[in-house]
């Protein structure tokens, strides 16, 4: 898109202004008309008050925010590169009446600089959203206030944990809403002001989330729209709830169907991928541990009752809080309740969260390592663990952290304790003061091909570390590791 003023048949009367190689007429490379010829515009000093000319200029005169860019973001030109500098007061009316220069100097067209009118209701709060284009209050497309002016926001990698924070935001419920993609509501005016946005759901406000900003690939066809519901309780149970039923066929308080609350009462859970992450979410809402749950299919156990299926593609980390925060779809009428899922959960243990402890050792310093996570005590999968890992452990523990062997068990099978596996990734820089503070992650597929073979294994020295370079290591511990680098060749370091 482009647009030339004063000119015709490829003329151009000297200092017109046109905007080229943008995704509409009101952004796009500046291009100036210097004794008849078409110019690019180095971006020496370009700035807020030089693109507010050039919209002026160019007919969009009702501009809110004049946005600068630099370095040839909308492309590079061709040609001769008149104007140089510019110095503008943002009250000009021809670009060429600010001051610059008009001979070309150390400029290539990688400097040719651009500009977006950005024109739009405005607005005072940075960061307030709004929901418009539909006739309830409680839905509609997404709209926020940036640099003064309302934009919409493009549905790229939308989910319910953004939809959640712009419902909250607005005083709904941050627990349950539904996101809409692609225009639900009708294309927005003006500017798409984030095209991106990564939140974890806990959030009060859109822009305390991973975002990014107008990106030029999106349109207002991808505008993002949102249904939010009140924070309110139904005749049956609370919006967001979550709770097992028939685990009296079984006896057992810890296992059952899922079932969760919306605004229209209880429904289940259908979803055929259904993992021990999404379990150990549901089982720590519930005020079980949110490690050791085991995810199963409830159809086949239990019988199906007269509730609906309410949520399915539940797809959890496994450290989120409570199931509404992760990624999910509302069920529609083609979900059946062939797919319920069920969980059976553990107790939590009476530990501090963070708090590590040596287990199976033959002292106080070495043994394998189980971690206080999610209230409960937990292996860690050592598979890739290194000296920087045990260094943590063994300083959070009160050891030395300048000398410490970690190894697996590599070549053992079975659990060593009966603690179920916490985490199965691990990386840490080794200046970490607790071992949380590391780069951690659950995946269920790695305990299902490892299971407890990898447990993760330390042995520490005293904080006085003795000046000979040789160190006493326990029989026991010093077998295992001699096996280890045998048998595994796992790095093992003093």
């Amino acid at each position: 898109f482009w647009r030339c003023f004063n000119g015709s048949n490829g003329d151009c009367t000297n200092g017109d202004v046109r905007v080229l190689n943008g995704s509409a007429s009101y952004e796009g490379r500046v291009e100036v008309c210097v004794n008849g010829e078409w110019s690019t515009v180095c971006g020496d000093s370009w700035g807020y008050n030089e693109a507010y000319v050039v919209c002026n200029q160019t007919g969009y005169g009702n501009t809110s925010v004049a946005l600068p860019y630099r370095d040839s973001y909308f492309g590079q030109g061709v040609g001769d590169i008149h104007v140089l500098g510019t110095a503008c007061d943002g009250n000009e009316e021809n670009l060429l009446q600010c001051f610059h220069t008009a001979t070309q100097q150390n400029c290539d067209h990688t400097s040719d600089v651009g500009v977006r009118c950005i024109f739009g209701d405005e607005c005072n709060v940075t960061g307030e959203v709004r929901l418009a284009g539909a006739a309830s209050s409680s839905e509609g497309r997404v709209e926020i206030c940036i640099n003064g002016v309302w934009g919409s926001v493009a549905s790229f990698r939308w989910t319910t944990k953004e939809t959640n924070v712009v419902c909250g935001q607005l005083g709904y419920s941050n627990i349950y809403s539904e996101p809409l993609l692609n225009s639900p509501f009708g294309a927005g005016e003006g500017v798409v002001q984030i095209t991106y946005a990564d939140c974890d759901g806990t959030e009060n406000n859109l822009l305390e989330c991973t975002y990014r900003l107008y990106e030029r690939l999106y349109t207002h066809e991808d505008d993002v729209g949102v249904r939010c519901f009140e924070s309110v309780s139904n005749a049956s149970c609370i919006l967001g709830d979550i709770r097992l039923v028939d685990n009296n066929i079984i006896g057992s308080a810890t296992e059952g169907r899922v079932e969760v609350c919306l605004t229209t009462g209880w429904g289940t859970i259908s979803d055929f991928a259904w993992r021990n992450e999404d379990a150990r979410v549901a089982c720590y809402q519930l005020g079980f541990a949110g490690i050791g749950s085991d995810a199963f299919s409830a159809s086949t156990l239990y019988p199906t009752n007269d509730v609906p299926v309410h949520i399915t593609n539940v797809r959890c980390r496994g450290d989120e809080v409570v199931i509404f925060t992760c990624p999910y779809s509302a069920a529609n009428l083609l979900v059946t309740h062939d797919n319920d899922v069920g969980v059976q959960c553990i107790p939590k243990d009476n530990c501090t969260e963070g708090d590590i402890r040596l287990v199976g050792g033959d002292s106080e310093m070495d043994g394998y390592v189980e971690v206080c996570y999610r209230s409960a005590w937990g292996t860690i999968n050592g598979r890739f663990a290194l000296p920087f890992e045990s260094n943590v452990v063994c300083r959070q523990l009160g050891f030395s952290d300048q000398t410490s062997l970690v190894y697996t068990r590599g070549f053992t099978s079975g659990p060593l304790t009966d603690s179920p596996i916490a985490l199965t990734f691990i990386i840490c820089f080794g200046i970490e003061s607790n071992i949380l503070d590391c780069s951690i992650s659950y995946n269920s597929n790695v305990e299902a091909v490892f299971g407890h073979d990898n447990d993760m294994g330390v042995s520490c020295y005293p904080a006085e570390v003795p000046t000979s370079t040789s160190a006493v290591i326990s029989p026991s511990v010093s077998s295992t590791v001699s096996s280890i680098l045998s048998t595994t060749s796992t790095v093992v370091s003093t």
